[in-house]
């Protein structure tokens, strides 16, 4: 039986005016297909899709991409009203995409952003959700009913989630950070690239694959290793912390191998598992915001920025760039 577990939702579209008095309202949610955002072309586009699930659970896919014109900014997007049937469980990920949430149920004001997922336990809610419109991407999320996950997962895996998550009692809401192979299976959950009742069934798989691995992450799940586990996560999250605050040059793979006294590959997939991402790939990303930051707020040239940044050719650099935000280097400049 596919049942919402919404009662009511409401959107108010506010990235036009900022003010909620005059915001568009979107009352296609619950319409099959992908719905775009009323946006206009000098902020960019965007939308999203609701799944209805079996068993009174449903996953949404937004996405949004911004112009060059907005980059820097941050701007209200949306008011979100949501009544669902009886309390449910919400949780949210993003994937390059930062902003902010300011709730009424209860007051809170939380910061969200890819590796700081937002979950809520309530039965309504009322935020109003601002982003950094430098950073494009996508969230999605799922609303499964409490009585739902505990018939899918049990009364005391569903009640160690609420109590880890800090949200026992509805109504709440709190951010955490979730390692990346935990969130990821939520990210994949709404696609797959399938249709119809499979599309369901492979969001579904996903979804218990995610809750089962929220209840692993938790505690209740057996490690083989668990200590060896622990120093890998410890060494995986020391060494982001270390390339977060390198200020210039940032170490090679086999200078942090060297230094940690394990090898490149095993370094490098300690790190993937965590993160989602290798330490090379992390390091590129790094460098391009970085590189992002300096063309806002500096005049330091192109070309000597690329060479700082540690790229042999200013066209590698552009190339990187503009396959990171969509538009050349230079156009930050020209804005």
């Amino acid at each position: 039986m596919i049942e919402q577990p919404f009662k009511s939702v409401t959107y108010a579209w506010l990235a036009e005016t900022g003010d909620a008095a005059s915001g568009t309202e979107l009352n296609e949610f619950g319409q099959p297909g992908w719905i775009s955002y009323p946006m206009s072309s000098e902020i960019g586009h965007g939308g999203y899709e609701l799944i209805e699930l079996s068993l009174g659970m449903s996953i949404v896919r937004s996405s949004l991409s911004f112009s060059p014109a907005v980059v820097g900014q941050y701007m209200p997007l949306m008011n979100v009203d949501v009544d669902f049937h009886e309390p449910t469980f919400q949780a949210m990920v993003l994937t390059g995409m930062r902003g902010t949430l300011k709730e009424r149920f209860p007051v809170a004001n939380l910061a969200v952003s890819q590796g700081m997922d937002l979950f809520r336990h309530t039965q309504r809610y009322s935020s109003a959700f601002s982003v950094d419109a430098t950073y494009s991407g996508e969230g999605c999320h799922i609303s499964v009913a409490c009585a739902v996950l505990e018939r899918l997962i049990g009364q005391q895996e569903t009640a160690l989630i609420l109590e880890s998550l800090a949200i026992t009692q509805a109504p709440a809401i709190a951010a955490h950070a979730i390692p990346q192979r935990v969130s990821s299976l939520l990210k994949q959950a709404a696609g797959g690239g399938l249709s119809g009742n499979l599309r369901r069934l492979f969001a579904q798989a996903k979804i218990l694959e995610y809750l089962a691995s929220l209840v692993e992450y938790f505690g209740t799940g057996v490690s083989p290793e668990p200590a060896r586990r622990q120093k890998s996560l410890e060494r995986a999250h020391e060494i982001h912390k270390k390339l977060l605050a390198s200020d210039g040059k940032l170490p090679t793979l086999d200078e942090l191998a060297s230094q940690y006294g394990r090898s490149a590959k095993s370094l490098n997939d300690e790190f993937s598992q965590e993160f989602g991402k290798s330490i090379f790939a992390f390091v590129s990303d790094h460098r391009l915001l970085q590189a992002h930051e300096a063309l806002q707020h500096s005049d330091v040239s192109i070309k000597q920025l690329a060479a700082r940044l540690g790229y042999a050719h200013v066209s590698n650099f552009a190339i990187a760039f503009k396959r990171r935000f969509g538009y050349p280097p230079g156009t930050l400049r020209k804005n």
